[in-house]
């Protein structure tokens, strides 16, 4: 009877989802002309002009468009949400980089852009699974803070770090967010980091740029950058929501450059990856076969289920099971317009409880379920339209509790 009750809950209600058509409740930004509507941005490769290594656009309120200011396409991201849209970056860091290194992007943040959303994030450990309690996991980083002036972090360890003043550096940058366009860098060495705007070097302030210098030589000097595995453009560590934002020729150098806007400005040699989002650099986004990680409204982390995904006919909505650490199941449906995927309805709860039943929860990690479409006719005993075409696709989810 437990599983009866449940297989049709989370039939009728994702059969629901996938045969209605509901508007996105985030707006998407403005200001651009998307340049394939058909293209599927969500997975997307970005190949780097320079080098080997190529970045992949995820989440799914993203774009690529063509930006009059830049006279050029821009990777547009939509943020509104933890995982909303973000550019993930190869492993930047496999060569030791010992001497230093360098990123350079232009940028162009949005009037909406959340308090606290990473501009780049680099770290050992997966994105969304940092210390939120005590904000203590390694890291190297650049974010919005309360949107009054950027802020910088450099946190060495390998998870996470000694509570000292040679493993931890965060302080505020003389620059505050606006929505221009810019050039922005960071230059790091053994010896400390220098931040730039449209080539003006940004001074430091705040108790932890006194720690910058020693900051540096532990991530240096003890062998820690190497482990930088997780690498990202507009995205957090923490459950910040992602960075509203559009961005465009993102330089990475495996060495530190020189930055100078005066006639007589140093031209570094080649980047060891470039991203320019131009068409022909970009491979369309497939569907892909691993977990995803995100969150419930509430903040419960969720783990998805691929092999339950399913897609409206027509392809512009998906719906998405998750599962959280409680064996509590969950549905979400995205919709995509004009080439920009956005959330109509967030993770939410499956399952019923009533006065002497719980089928909400306790469920196994191994579903048994079914995706599968339909397309039929049938009559109608009167009205304009006698022949009604009812063509969906159906998700039905077989699952055992945990006795």
């Amino acid at each position: 009877m437990r599983k009866g009750n449940l297989k049709k809950a989370c039939s009728f209600a994702l059969a629901l989802c996938l045969l209605t058509q509901m508007p996105p409740v985030i707006p998407g930004q403005s200001g651009g002309q998307i340049v394939q509507a058909a293209t599927v941005y969500n997975n997307a490769k970005v190949a780097s002009v320079t080098g080997e290594g190529d970045a992949v656009i995820r989440g799914g309120r993203e774009a690529v468009i063509y930006d009059s200011d830049r006279k050029s396409n821009v990777l547009s991201l939509g943020g509104g949400a933890f995982g909303s849209g973000w550019l993930q970056l190869p492993e930047l860091f496999k060569s030791g980089c010992k001497d230093g290194f360098a990123i350079k992007m232009r940028i162009k943040l949005d009037s909406s852009a959340a308090q606290y959303s990473r501009i780049f994030q680099f770290a050992p450990i997966a994105f969304g699974s940092g210390n939120s309690s005590s904000y203590s996991s390694a890291d190297i980083s650049m974010d919005l803070n309360n949107k009054t002036a950027f802020r910088a972090s450099i946190f060495a360890g390998k998870d996470g770090t000694e509570n000292d003043n040679k493993h931890r550096s965060i302080f505020t940058l003389s620059a505050a967010p606006d929505t221009d366009w810019h050039e922005l860098a960071a230059v790091y060495r053994p010896t400390g980091a220098s931040y730039y705007l449209d080539g003006e070097e940004l001074s430091k302030s705040g108790e932890g740029a006194d720690d910058l210098a020693a900051t540096c030589a532990s991530l240096f000097g003890e062998g820690l950058l190497s482990s930088y595995t997780y690498c990202g453009i507009g995205h957090s560590l923490y459950n910040d929501n992602d960075l509203r934002a559009k961005i465009d020729d993102v330089e990475f150098y495996a060495y530190p450059i020189t930055i100078s806007n005066g006639p007589d400005q140093l031209k570094p040699v080649e980047p060891t990856l470039y991203y320019t989002f131009e068409e022909d650099t970009i491979t369309e986004g497939e569907p892909s076969a691993d977990p995803e990680s995100g969150r419930a409204p509430d903040g419960t982390a969720l783990t998805s289920v691929p092999s339950l995904q399913a897609v409206s006919p027509d392809g512009t909505l998906t719906a998405k099971f998750w599962r959280d650490g409680n064996g509590r199941y969950y549905y979400s449906v995205n919709k995509m317009s004009e080439g920009i995927e956005s959330v109509v309805i967030q993770p939410s709860r499956l399952g019923l409880v009533t006065n002497t039943e719980d089928l909400s929860s306790g469920f196994g990690t191994d579903p048994a379920g079914t995706v599968k479409e339909y397309d039929e006719t049938y009559k109608m005993p009167y009205g304009k339209h006698m022949t009604i075409r009812n063509h969906y696709t159906e998700v039905t989810d077989r699952h055992a509790p945990c006795l």
